[in-house]
């Protein structure tokens, strides 16, 4: 079976000439994200002008390449539309970037890798909108042979190129530094309120990103900043600045010996510093130098917050929910203004980096108290927790501590940050809990890997792999995925460097299906570690967690595999699976035998969606919106009923199309019929009006010759200026 793989990218596309006839001149229409994914096997059978075959005769000349410390590079030219390949054997296990740059022509390069046997494993055309060079990140296994493959778009480009094929890092890891663990934004080492210059020296980067906490009491000027220094030869690192919040306010990816970023213009509150290498490369020493605002005058107020009660119910199960009872003491001189608490269960009364953080039953990560005065107490306040769906990795035993985290947010300037964390002690900020599996427990469950992310972020990856708990209810039979049993679906989620800001969001995709059911059993899901702050902060993640999700669950990418999707390729694609075409024309008041499929929007897109002309706004059509909460409908649910899962389609969400959407439904229907089936003409009798066609409802008289014969396309013109709906404009994901 080949690899199934999704790419979400952040950017905007447009006609582009022959390039952009494919997405059937979408620019005019749509601006921003739009999810893209490649099913790399049974997808396209296209020319290089398009994406490379999903399969090539093995290369008898292709030229030679010695991998040295995981890296080479070269340069070659295209003089028509040749294809040039490369033939390398991966020297380490990991991912490997390859890529091709035209510094000195404008050639439009094509890049594709394949398999010792000539099977394709990952292509890219253009590394952006804007840029027609080409680049790809794949996983390679050490000691297996490969094939790179470079040409053209067209034989209207042609030149010179360069081409790197850059492996993983080689090196002995370095020892880390003693600020550790500070891996993630919800960990980052408090400095403290930093009124004069700090520089720390004999840091280290000896995993992926270090984060670092201060306070500022002053706003800041020209000459205040962050900066790092390192040895760009060691391992280039790259240095970002967020606000209290996580949103990026800052970023430096130079290449030299040295990052900065001004705080000029930063008002006097709490930030976060993320030290990161580029493309995850570690480096055994930098030094980090602050210069912050001086403070215009020292504050004669305080502010301490700590956990004053905490007790709840004694006992759940796993995927339930317990209700909580807490307060928060203020022992400072000043009140504190609002902060957020959350909770997380911990396998020891003091909160850790490997605890875990429970969303409120709303789907929300925190609780926001909006004040508590000097020397007092909050009123008592109650919420209700969302307990992760099973055992976490690692751990044992049914009894545990909720520990509560008082100020989360870093957004209040305490005299004392190291009291917010289960320090003051059982019963004022932890409490015990039994959580138990429950009797007869067996159904749908989807296992996360997580590495990379803050405790926000795995708390919305974890909400969103309860969601779909939710729909699939049956259990699968175990599968063994690398030594591991799973039960029912194993998922790697990981934030890493990919491209940097705005580039690709992330890959999604399964890699690994069951025999016979062809369900998948394992897949794996990568953010870019640049995007995920703002995505979060928007309130996109979710839902583009949701729908990645549901990708790696089969929707869409095995579709073709379990003989569901007819029409692939072509003008009218469709899914037919009874359940699903059953809720559509439920939903729509057609009578069809499947569900449109999407059929533009180029690879990815195109036939492994639902058709955006039709659905708009449910969640897995190939474009967001309107809005964030994008709706899983009975028609999604449907499918996964087809595809093979034992599903519940009450939990579906409740989804109504609109009326544009109800009209593109009908368009293949094409028949007076199927048009008073949904509302949109009286009764048809016998009686006809004078011009012999019953009068359709917000319509002029229209003859029942002219509707049969040019059916919604007629009643469209007749009805488009009546208020029925308006093209609004969204973001597509890519």
């Amino acid at each position: 079976m080949g690899i199934l793989a999704r790419t979400l990218r952040r950017n905007i596309r447009s006609d582009r000439g022959v390039k952009g006839s494919a997405r059937c001149d979408r620019g005019a229409h749509r601006t921003g994200r739009r999810l893209f994914g490649e099913l790399l096997e049974e997808r396209l059978n296209l020319s290089w002008a398009g994406a490379p075959p999903t399969s090539i005769a093995v290369p008898a000349a292709a030229t030679a390449v010695v991998l040295s410390a995981n890296d080479a590079s070269g340069a070659a030219a295209i003089a028509t539309t040749e294809v040039d390949y490369y033939a390398f054997t991966a020297t380490a296990n990991g991912t490997y970037t390859l890529s091709t740059t035209t510094p000195l022509t404008n050639v439009d390069t094509e890049l594709g890798i394949f398999s010792a046997t000539g099977q394709r494993i990952a292509y890219n055309d253009d590394i952006s909108r804007t840029n027609t060079d080409s680049a790809l990140s794949v996983s390679l296994t050490a000691g297996a042979r490969y094939f790179v493959g470079v040409t053209n778009y067209s034989s209207a480009t042609r030149g010179a190129y360069n081409w790197s094929i850059d492996g993983p890092s080689v090196g002995a890891t370095p020892t880390d530094d003693a600020y550790e663990n500070n891996d993630t934004f919800a960990t980052a080492y408090n400095l403290g309120a930093l009124t004069n210059a700090r520089s720390i020296g004999s840091l280290a980067m000896a995993d992926s990103q270090d984060f670092y906490k201060f306070t500022t009491s002053g706003t800041g000027v020209n000459g205040n900043s962050v900066s790092i220094n390192f040895q760009h030869a060691q391992g280039d690192l790259d240095l970002a600045l967020y606000n209290s919040v996580g949103t990026l306010l800052g970023q430096s990816q130079g290449v030299g010996n040295s990052e900065t970023i001004s705080l000029a213009g930063l008002a006097a509150g709490a930030y976060v510093v993320r030290v990161y290498g580029y493309r995850g490369v570690t480096n055994p020493s930098y030094s980090l130098n602050i210069s912050p605002p001086s403070a215009s005058a020292r504050p004669t107020s305080t502010v301490d917050l700590a956990g004053a009660t905490l007790s709840n119910a004694g006992a759940t199960n796993w995927g339930q929910t317990v209700t909580v009872q807490a307060s928060v003491h203020n022992s400072g001189t000043a009140a504190s203004g609002a902060f957020t608490q959350q909770w997380y269960l911990s396998q020891d009364p003091t909160g850790t980096a490997g605890d875990v953080l429970l969303t409120l039953s709303s789907g929300a990560t925190g609780y926001t108290v909006t004040n508590v005065g000097a020397n007092s107490t909050s009123g008592q306040f109650s919420v209700t927790l969302q307990m992760p769906s099973a055992l976490p990795s690692g751990w044992t035993g049914t009894s545990f501590y909720l520990v509560m985290r008082t100020d989360s947010a870093g957004l209040v300037a305490e005299t004392n940050e190291n009291n917010n964390f289960g320090q003051v002690g059982v019963g004022a900020d932890s409490s015990v809990i039994t959580v138990a599996t429950p009797a007869g427990a067996g159904g749908f469950q989807i296992q996360l890997n997580m590495s990379g992310l803050t405790a926000t972020q795995q708390a919305i990856f974890q909400a969103a792999a309860r969601r779909w708990e939710q729909v699939i209810v049956g259990d699968l039979p175990n599968a063994v995925y690398r030594g591991q049993v799973v039960d029912d679906l194993l998922i790697d989620a990981s934030a890493r460097a990919i491209d940097g800001v705005n580039g690709i969001l992330g890959q999604a995709g399964p890699d690994a299906l069951r025999a016979g059911s062809l369900l998948p059993y394992h897949g794996s899901m990568q953010f870019d570690s640049a995007d995920l702050a703002s995505m979060e902060q928007s309130g996109l993640l979710y839902s583009v967690v949701l729908h990645e999700m549901g990708h790696v669950l089969g929707i869409g990418t095995i579709w073709s595999y379990v003989g569901l999707l007819s029409g692939a390729g072509g003008s009218n694609p469709t899914f037919t699976g009874v359940q699903a075409t059953a809720a559509y024309n439920q939903i729509f008041g057609t009578s069809v035998s499947g569900v449109p499929v999407e059929n533009g929007g180029g690879s990815g897109t195109a036939d492994a969606h639902w058709r955006d002309s039709i659905f708009r706004s449910e969640l897995m059509t190939g474009y967001a919106g309107p809005g964030v909460n994008l709706p899983l409908s009975r028609i999604t649910v449907g499918s996964l009923a087809d595809i093979g899962y034992t599903v519940n389609m009450a939990a579906a969400d409740a989804y109504s199309p609109t009326g544009s959407s109800v009209l593109s439904a009908l368009r293949a229907t094409n028949t007076i019929a199927a048009l008073t089936s949904a509302g949109l003409f009286g009764a048809v009798t016998d009686t006809s009006t004078s011009n012999g066609c019953p009068e359709p409802t917000g319509a002029t008289s229209t003859s029942r010759a002219a509707i049969n014969a040019r059916g919604i396309d007629l009643l469209m013109a007749t009805l488009g200026q009546n208020g029925l709906d308006s093209h609004r404009p969204r973001f597509g994901w890519m």
